[in-house]
């Protein structure tokens, strides 16, 4: 027996101690229920059960997410509904408006409930929130700006849904478009006679009018037909297109496709028209001179129609016997500068080998004795040409007109309307004229040819510097020329020079019987005319297609100063028109915008006609379109024109024009009866859709994202997403100029490309409906504004609109069930994920619960063995405890 060390109490109070903090983990268990408590308890599984507890309750959240989803989009869905409720409305006070049983006045009345519904459309959308978030105005989908007032995206969803082309659309764009202009809106009023006690005065102005309507820069279709002639091949590397041929050095033009040829340097490779063609071809810096080789012509027509016209700097240099621009007998062409007369941009030097006029018919050259010298028929209308006949031993070429030949002289039709030309016939035996025949070789072959083979000279505008060639031969024929008529010996033919031209004519030299303008010098003169008198036809010069014209006339301006209105009377009632209170003419614009007019009785036609004018111009904004804003309605002056006008003994009309091409700018008028069937307003010409050509460029890095897309009218669809809509100008790329012959606005393409900017950037709603990152679902609410669907230009001004309002209408109808469905889809997948998330959540909880939570049954058992194993641990240590006190009990005794 040991006193020092009490062995067995060490035992029984380790075995008690370690009962003892078991006994206290037992307790603790089934105090709550839980088996880990802390991370000594089970390390892996208390990071297991934290995981798990982090995922249910984010299910949890989702699950309530979810929930709150599905009342924002009930929220929206209620809102649509109710916009479909007035557009339902507003189809049928369409189909209402579009029965003739109703008047003018019946459908104003229609279109202001109309215009009210419209208006709670675009309130709803702009109003409805869910906590302060508006769902419909497209906000919730995409934020965007751009550069341009005019340029508009219309939003009908998050850019991220249904991408094309790469996954989210966000960022800068830049929008290049070119035009195909359309047309603008004429109208003209009825025919309005002056009844009795009406007064009005007419004067009449006389005035030359030189360039009516300039053509615009030529623009190809198709580029494949831009050739360069010193390669013969386009910017494909193509040899041919559609409509012309390279082959050995010769650019043939088969076909009637409008061809631009460019240059980089002279060349020798040549031009050819194909006989029996007609074509539009423009030079562009083309330089050709095949001089060094006999019998080579630079471009050649025979038998072919030829429209050319002139950009940058151009030369054409023939060889011996050839004309520099060669214009067979049987031929037609014309020249024009792209920018139109008195714009000098297209030049052109033409310049007739030995013998051969500069532009015209061939020259004598020896290989060839029979040629026929004749020339086609040349019109001028613009540019600055200078034309150089040959010089040659037999005799100099004309230079513009007939070449020189020893069988036939002369010959061909000439008219110039336009342009700066400057035309110098060659020496010889005997001289070429500056404008008309070249020269006849032999007494014989002249005597035939006077009376039949004279050149028709036409001049009607432009500035003109002729001057006839001098003549070196001793023979009798061996004379100077005139400068413009007839060459040494020819006839001079007809010659008509209108005082709008600037004429500068000079004969070969002196000496002998030639005239400055007339015949050389045996021929027989033809008079000719500067009388101060209107040509008594007015020519129209071909344009390129889709173009506008040319057109010279001089023309008689009149001024209608008129009284009241009132007393003119109705062409169809018969009655004049009872202003005794003022009246309301309403206009309507195709884009939605309206403005009123309020007439009385005591204006005149021309304040009638200025009122008008100036609604349009600024009441609808017009005005901003064009450099003239006083021509939007005008009294008719009585003009032979395209548009129709009348103004005969006391009659006349009001001509109102529309400067914005398509139905955008279409006008409607809405008055009482009795004031629409007064003015008895009539289309002269139909507004027409302009063509756009629209291509997207990544605006920072250049690349292009979307291939040229061709479309009509102004709103490109569906472009940059399925969801994004955007809208420009409707006179992108176009530029607008009055034509006073046609008295309208007319519409060309401008230069260069129309660019505007868009920056997008995605703005959906995205809910997050799982407890995991990229756990969510994105709402698209898009944008059910008037705009948007539409409906801003929705008129039911007349039976007319009322009745396409109809298409407008279900269009509209259609977006809306789209959203709606589009809603309602979400909503189901909403309810459907809640259900999901439910079950996930109730199903991770009993997984946790097995990993976290104690067996009850288990530690209720454990924990009564502990405490019978305390109690006989307790007894044990007690006796243990009395080892000792035995011991020393011993000892006392």
């Amino acid at each position: 027996m040991r006193v020092n060390q009490n062995v067995p109490a060490l035992t029984a109070y380790n075995a008690l101690a370690s009962l003892q903090r078991n006994s206290a983990h037992a307790t603790q268990r089934l105090s709550n229920g839980l088996r880990i408590h802390s991370v000594a308890d089970d390390a892996a599984g208390l990071a297991i059960s934290e995981k798990t507890r982090a995922r249910i309750r984010g299910l949890d959240q989702a699950s309530r997410n979810a929930q709150d989803g599905i009342s924002m989009i009930q929220t929206a869905e209620g809102a649509l509904g109710e916009i479909h409720s007035i557009l339902q409305r507003a189809r049928q006070l369409a189909v209402q408006a579009a029965n003739d049983t109703l008047t003018q006045q019946d459908r104003r009345y229609i279109q202001l409930e109309v215009d009210q519904l419209l208006e709670e459309i675009g309130r709803i959308a702009n109003t409805t929130q869910f906590n302060r978030r508006k769902l419909l105005d497209s906000s919730t989908s995409a934020l965007w700006s751009s550069d341009k007032l005019t340029t508009k995206v219309l939003v009908h969803g998050s850019l991220a849904i249904m991408f094309p082309f790469r996954g989210r659309p966000e960022g800068n764009y830049r929008l290049e478009i070119t035009a195909k202009p359309g047309a603008g809106q004429v109208q003209k009023s009825d025919i309005l006679p002056l009844g009795s006690g009406g007064q009005w005065v007419k004067t009449t102005v006389f005035e030359e009018t030189k360039v009516i309507q300039q053509v615009p820069s030529y623009q190809l279709v198709n580029d494949v037909n831009v050739i360069d002639i010193n390669t013969g091949q386009n910017s494909y590397g193509a040899t041919f297109g559609n409509g012309w041929v390279f082959s050995n050095g010769v650019l043939t033009v088969t076909g009637g496709e409008s061809v631009k040829i460019v240059g980089s340097g002279t060349t020798t490779n040549r031009v050819v028209a194909q006989p029996g063609v007609t074509a539009s071809i423009l030079l562009s810096g083309v330089s050709i001179d095949v001089s060094g080789t006999d019998d080579q012509c630079a471009f050649d027509i025979t038998t072919a129609t030829v429209n050319l016209y002139l950009e940058s700097a151009n030369s054409l240099k023939s060889g011996a016997g050839r004309a520099g621009l060669e214009v067979k007998y049987g031929s037609e062409l014309t020249i024009t500068s792209v920018d139109g007369d008195g714009s000098f941009n297209g030049t052109l030097i033409a310049e007739g080998g030995d013998t051969a006029t500069g532009i015209g018919g061939w020259g004598w050259f020896p290989s060839s004795s029979s040629r026929m010298g004749r020339a086609g028929k040349i019109t001028i209308n613009g540019g600055a040409i200078t034309a150089l006949g040959g010089t040659g031993l037999v005799g100099g070429g004309a230079g513009i007109g007939g070449g020189n030949t020893n069988r036939e002289d002369g010959g061909g039709i000439i008219m110039i309307n336009g342009g700066n030309i400057t035309a110098i016939g060659g020496t010889g035996t005997s001289g070429g004229a500056g404008i008309g025949s070249g020269y006849a070789a032999s007494a014989s072959d002249y005597f035939t040819l006077i009376g039949d083979d004279g050149t028709v000279i036409t001049i009607t505008g432009g500035t003109i510097t002729a001057k006839g060639g001098a003549g070196t031969g001793n023979y009798p024929l061996g004379r100077k020329a005139a400068g413009i008529g007839g060459g040494g010996a020819s006839n001079a033919g007809s010659i008509t020079i209108s005082p709008g031209a600037n004429v500068s004519a000079t004969r070969g030299g002196s000496g002998d019987t030639a005239q400055d303008i007339g015949c050389g010098d045996r021929g027989i003169q033809v008079s000719y005319s500067t009388a101060d008198v209107p040509p008594t036809s007015t020519p129209v010069f071909p344009p390129l297609p889709g173009e506008m014209v040319l057109v010279y006339q001089d023309v008689e301006h009149t001024i209608i100063v008129s009284k009241e209105i009132s007393r003119y009377v109705g062409a169809v009632s018969g009655n004049g028109l009872d202003l005794e209170s003022p009246q309301i003419l309403t206009i309507y614009q195709g884009d939605g915008k309206r403005v009123n007019v309020t007439l009385d009785a005591s204006d005149s036609l021309t304040d009638v006609a200025r009122k008008i004018n100036d609604a349009i111009a600024y009441g609808l904004g017009q005005s901003v379109y064009v450099d003239n804003p006083d021509k939007f309605c005008t009294v008719s002056d009585g003009a032979p024109n395209t548009s129709e006008s009348v103004f005969s003994g006391d009659y006349a009309t009001l001509l109102v024009r529309s400067a914005i091409p398509g139905m955008e700018g279409k006008l409607y008028f809405s008055a009482s009866e009795a004031l629409l069937r007064y003015l008895g307003l009539s289309t002269l010409r139909e507004s027409c859709e302009s063509e756009f050509t629209v291509t997207i460029y990544d605006a920072h890095t250049n690349e292009q994202v979307i291939s040229p897309q061709k479309i009509t009218g102004s709103i490109l669809y569906e472009a940059l997403s399925n969801n994004v809509d955007v809208k420009f100008s409707p006179l992108a790329n176009i530029d607008v100029t009055w034509n006073e012959l046609a008295k309208r606005y007319d519409f060309s393409r401008a230069a260069g490309v129309y660019t505007t900017f868009i920056h997008l950037v995605d703005n959906a709603v995205t809910l997050q409906i799982g407890a995991n990152e990229k756990e969510e679902l994105k709402l698209s609410f898009g944008d059910v504004s008037a705009f948007a669907l539409g409906l801003s230009g929705l008129l039911l001004a007349s039976r007319e609109t009322a009745a396409r309002a109809l298409t407008t209408l279900d269009n509209a109808i259609d977006r809306v069930s789209r959203r709606r469905v589009t809603l309602g889809t979400y909503q189901n997948r909403l309810e459907y994920s809640i259900s999901s998330l439910m079950m996930t959540s109730a199903n991770v909880a009993t997984s946790e619960s097995r990993i976290r939570n104690a067996d009850m049954a288990r530690e209720i058992m454990r924990f009564a063995k502990l405490n019978i194993l305390l109690r006989a641990g307790s007894l044990m240590l007690s006796q243990a405890d009395q080892f000792s006190g035995n011991v020393l009990g011993l000892l006392g005794r």
